[in-house]
Formats: structure tokens, C-alpha cells, sequence
């Protein structure tokens, strides 16, 4: 599903992104070359006054992309250089506090919580084993955390239910659904069921996020050709004007 999400958000992505740079290399080649000539006509033939506000605009739109799309690239590098820093407590409570993104990882990680450890007490491990199991892989750092968390808990003489109770990137109604099978002896069987549920709830989920981006996207670029065909248009209505 993750593979599947990725190809998707790239292909939704690609060709917007693609006519996006481009829309942004027309607007500056228009505004090195183009507009320096519209500019020199008009104030040959006196008129430079009324092209005062759209050289403004054109600055302003300039200062805005030069600076804006640096800012943001520099951002995101800086937080993901300090994220992958962090330890993974520090991670879970970084990616607790990020609202659309928060609510996607907790669903993942319950899923997959709930898939690997009813799959190996499906085929005879105990709960203590397949948490010792969890702890040990390493390519799923949230879970191995939370593993070895709940292993450190019972081992103090705590339950399941309370081990998992103050687990931030896990859901409300699984930690409700453990305390359940738990008294039902029924885990196993409830863990696969709620893992398959957890996966098509993420899958909407991942699916409306991408119907999100992609009008952000075209936004985007309807912006730019807007401002493109602003550029374009009216120093070229200016001069009629004044021929």
C-alpha cells in the first residue's frame, strides 16, 4: 500500500510540478528580457508614469518567488536534518503535534501494530514473544520503540491494556479493542480484523489526501499563467494605448 501510495502521489504530482518550474522559468526569462524592452518603449514615448504600478507588481512578484521558494526549501531541509537527529521519542512527539500528517501516522502505526502482532500470535507466540519479536527488527522504528516500551511495562507487573494506554501514535479504539479481547481472550482474532479495518480506513485517508494536493497544485499553476499572461498582455495594451 505504501508503494501504491508513493506511485500515486507521484503521478498526481509530476505534471503539475513539471508545468509549475516551468510556468517559473517563463516569468523569469519575461522578466530579464521581455519586460526591460516594454519598459525602455514606454518611457521612449513618454509614458513611463503609467507603467510605475506594473513594474511594482512585477518586483513584488519577483521578491516573493526569490525569497519565498528558497525560505521553503531551507525549511524543509533544516527540519528534516533536525528530525532525523532526534531520538525516536522525540520523532513520535514531532510527528504527535503535525496535524494532517499526525493523523495518518497513527493510523499506519496502529495498523501495523495490529497486523504483526496478530500475525505472530496467529501462529502460536504468545503475546511476550511476539513483543520480543517486534522489538528486535529494526526497519519499523516506531513499533520497535513501543515494543520494547510494553515489554519494560510488564515486566514492572503492568497489563497489556495499560502498557498500550500511553502510546501517543496509537489509536483511541484500539487501545478500547485490546482491553476487550483481552477480558474476551479473543486477541488474536480481533487483532487481524482490526488491522484489516485500519488498512482501508488508511487507505481513504491517503486517498483524500491526495485529492487535497492536487488542486493545490493546479492552484498553483493557474497562478503562475495568470501572472504570465499579466506580463504578457498588458505592457503590450499600454503601448496600443499610447501609439
Amino acid at each position: 500500500m505504501r508503494v501504491d501510495f508513493q506511485k500515486k502521489l507521484k503521478d498526481i504530482t509530476k505534471y503539475p510540478l513539471i508545468l509549475l518550474i516551468l510556468s517559473l522559468v517563463i516569468f523569469f526569462c519575461m522578466s530579464l528580457f521581455l519586460l526591460p524592452v516594454y519598459n525602455n518603449t514606454l518611457n521612449s514615448i513618454a509614458q513611463g508614469a503609467s507603467y510605475i504600478w506594473f513594474n511594482l507588481f512585477v518586483s513584488i512578484v519577483q521578491v516573493v518567488i526569490l525569497a519565498g521558494i528558497p525560505l521553503i526549501l531551507l525549511s524543509l531541509f533544516i527540519i528534516v536534518i533536525i528530525y532525523r537527529k532526534q531520538s525516536v521519542d522525540q520523532k513520535i512527539r514531532t510527528l504527535d503535534k503535525i496535524p494532517l500528517v499526525r493523523n495518518i501516522i497513527r493510523l499506519s502505526t496502529t495498523a501495523q501494530f495490529a497486523f504483526h502482532l496478530g500475525s505472530i500470535i496467529s501462529n502460536g507466540k504468545t503475546v511476550k514473544s511476539g513483543l520480543l519479536i517486534m522489538s528486535q527488527q529494526s526497519d519499523l522504528t516506531i513499533l520497535e520503540h513501543y515494543a520494547k516500551s510494553i515489554l519494560a511495562d510488564l515486566k514492572l507487573g503492568r497489563t497489556l491494556t495499560q502498557s498500550i494506554t500511553n502510546l501517543e501514535l496509537i489509536e483511541k479504539d484500539f487501545k478500547l479493542m485490546i482491553k476487550h479481547s483481552v477480558e474476551q481472550g479473543s486477541l488474536a482474532e480481533d487483532l487481524q480484523a482490526y488491522a484489516a479495518i485500519a488498512l482501508s480506513s488508511l487507505e481513504e485517508r491517503l486517498q483524500k489526501l491526495m485529492m487535497t494536493i492536487q488542486p493545490i497544485m493546479y492552484s498553483l499553476l493557474g497562478i503562475m499563467i495568470v501572472i504570465i499572461y499579466v506580463l504578457t498582455l498588458f505592457p503590450m495594451f499600454q503601448l496600443i494605448n499610447h501609439i
